[in-house]
């Protein structure tokens, strides 16, 4: 049995990265929902469907580095690493531009 390759760093902190991302995420849309179902909190529904899109990137980006990381292959292992740090990238840029859209204008993402 041969011995398997290990893990580069860069990867693993790939790895580390996007599962906190998306465990922080989620946390934040479980309050908001709670915050929501509670009535503290309104919310439209154009804007409540585009809370999902940043998780949706986090959680593309934590199956790609896990499957990264199972990888034989170091040409697959370098793809897949690659394609979840730019899933993270694009989440964390979408995630800042709602957060910097609710703070500039929140009352965009209450009810009409």
């Amino acid at each position: 049995m041969e011995q398997a390759e290990a893990v580069p760093l860069w990867q693993e902190i790939a790895l580390r990265v996007s599962q906190a991302l998306l465990g922080v995420y989620l946390l934040g849309a479980v309050a908001l929902a709670v915050a929501v179902a509670t009535g503290r909190a309104t919310l439209s529904p154009t804007n409540g469907a585009y809370l999902i899109i940043p998780a949706i990137a986090f959680g593309q980006a934590v199956w790609n580095t896990t499957r990264a990381r199972r990888a034989d292959d170091t040409v697959r292992r370098d793809k897949l690493a690659r394609i979840g740090g730019i899933q993270v990238a694009i989440g964390v840029v979408i995630a800042g531009q709602l957060a910097c859209q609710w703070i500039v204008a929140p009352q965009s993402f209450t009810d009409w």
